[in-house]
């Protein structure tokens, strides 16, 4: 995924340099509504990162090939912290490990009514995730 010309680990970075402005994101390349019949033909693309919103014993059980596991419950506790959603450090941390690469496509499903995973999509979108979009449906469907 290219983030404003970067990789993302400096885009990231370089997001997290400066002050963060309170705005709503705005509809970019990858901001996408992907039903599961296109995800089907996109597994397996190295451009394509899958996130799965579920509970760590959810993910565990089973989940969509490629997809990493990312905890709703935890990135909700770090951003009630005072001032968290301006701590670019924070964010930058949180972002690495889940292995968000330059090229890549970021999709994100949970297990109920896509409000975890929306929630994700918008915080993505916050830091400068351009490319972030959700997958209509939750995991239920893809069983």
């Amino acid at each position: 995924m290219i983030l404003r010309g970067c990789s993302l680990a400096l885009a990231v970075s370089g997001l997290l340099a400066g002050p963060i402005v309170a705005a709503e994101p705005k509809p970019g390349p990858g901001a996408a509504l992907v039903s599961f019949d296109d995800l089907q033909g996109r597994l397996g693309d190295p451009k394509l990162r899958l996130l799965d919103a579920r509970s760590q014993a959810d993910y565990d059980k089973g989940h969509i090939p490629g997809a990493v596991h990312v905890d709703p419950k935890q990135v909700e506790a770090m951003a009630k912290r005072q001032g968290a959603l301006t701590d670019r450090a924070l964010w930058a941390k949180w972002i690495e490990p889940l292995g968000i690469a330059a090229g890549q496509d970021v999709l994100i499903y949970d297990g109920g009514r896509q409000l975890d995973a929306a929630r994700l999509w918008w915080l993505l979108r916050y830091v400068g995730v351009d490319r972030a979009g959700l997958i209509d449906g939750n995991f239920a469907l893809w069983v």
